[in-house]
C-alpha cells in the first residue's frame, strides 16, 4: 500500500521532494484504519483527476480488497458494486463520474472518522 501513496506523478525539485516524501511516508505509516481508507480514496480521486489509469485502478483494487463481507454485509456488497462500476468507467477512460462517486464516498468516510474521533474523545473525558 505504501508505494501507491509515495509515488509522485511528477518529478519534484530534489530538496522539496525529499522533505515531502519523508513527510508523506510518516503520514502513511502512522495512519490508523480510517485514515488509511481516506488516503486510498484521496489517491483514487487524485488519479481520476489526473486521468491516471494505472493508479486509479490500483487504488480501486485496494478499496475492493479491503472490503470485509463477513462484517460489512450489504454495505460491503454495495461498495463492491460501486468500485466495480468505477473500474469499468476508468478502463473506458471515463474519469469524471468515478471521481465524483469516489469523492462522495471519501466524504462519507471522513464524516465517520470525525464522528469516531468525537466519540473517542467523549469516552476519554467520561473515564477521567
Amino acid at each position: 500500500m505504501l508505494e501507491l501513496f509515495l509515488q509522485s506523478p511528477t518529478r519534484p525539485a530534489p530538496r522539496q521532494g525529499t522533505v515531502a516524501w519523508s513527510y508523506r511516508q510518516q503520514q502513511v505509516q502512522g495512519a490508523g484504519p480510517l485514515q488509511s481508507i481516506l488516503l486510498v480514496y484521496d489517491a483514487a480521486v487524485a488519479a481520476c483527476a489526473r486521468q491516471d489509469l494505472a493508479r486509479a485502478l490500483e487504488a480501486l483494487s485496494m478499496l475492493r480488497g479491503g472490503l470485509d463481507f463477513s462484517q460489512g454485509g450489504e454495505i460491503a456488497a454495495r461498495l463492491q458494486s460501486l468500485y466495480l462500476y468505477c473500474e469499468a468507467q476508468v478502463r473506458r477512460q471515463q474519469f469524471d463520474e468515478p471521481r465524483h462517486i469516489l469523492r462522495e464516498l471519501r466524504n462519507a468516510w471522513a464524516e465517520c472518522a470525525a464522528t469516531s474521533a468525537v466519540s473517542t474523545a467523549g469516552e476519554r473525558v467520561r473515564r477521567e
